[in-house]
């Protein structure tokens, strides 16, 4: 897909469902994450899942999310990577 599709293409969803996500889903993500190349191709991605995000979003809650705004859910997803040049 070319990147000008995808961003005449791109929503966001704000209406989010909060019933626990499904592990084999979880996990299929999280292998993913292993495998990701970060910028340059260098290997410096790291998925990390949060089981318990009600906790989560107690202590994030007014200092991450959107504008401080986070969105409760029962789990996340952090998604990292190492600081070089590029990165994000």
């Amino acid at each position: 897909m070319r990147f000008s599709k995808l961003l005449e293409e791109f929503r966001t969803i704000r209406d989010y469902k909060k019933d626990p996500v499904d592990y084999a889903i979880i996990q299929e993500i999280i292998e993913t994450g292993k495998t990701a190349k970060g910028i340059g191709g260098d290997k410096n991605i790291s998925v990390i899942f949060v089981d318990n995000g009600k906790e989560i979003f107690n202590k994030l809650s007014g200092k991450a999310g959107y504008h401080g705004n986070m969105m409760e859910a029962p789990h996340y997803l952090a998604i990292l990577t190492k600081e070089s040049p590029g990165y994000i």
